[in-house]
């Protein structure tokens, strides 16, 4: 397999993951801001950015 075709496989199992937690969501809580939850929900969370911009 090239490394196109590992990547494209790799974007699709990532949309399909996405469209499943998705649907597990109320329209309501999918309005929700996600720093919003976080904060509520998560409050000793933290993102951190690498200098060559990764999370």
């Amino acid at each position: 397999m090239t490394k196109k075709a590992i990547r494209d496989i790799e974007i699709e199992q990532s949309l399909t993951a996405q469209r499943l937690l998705c649907s597990y969501f109320t329209e309501e809580q999918l309005e929700t801001p996600v720093l919003d939850f976080f904060k509520e929900n998560l409050p000793d969370v933290s993102i951190e950015v690498e200098d060559n911009g990764e999370i």
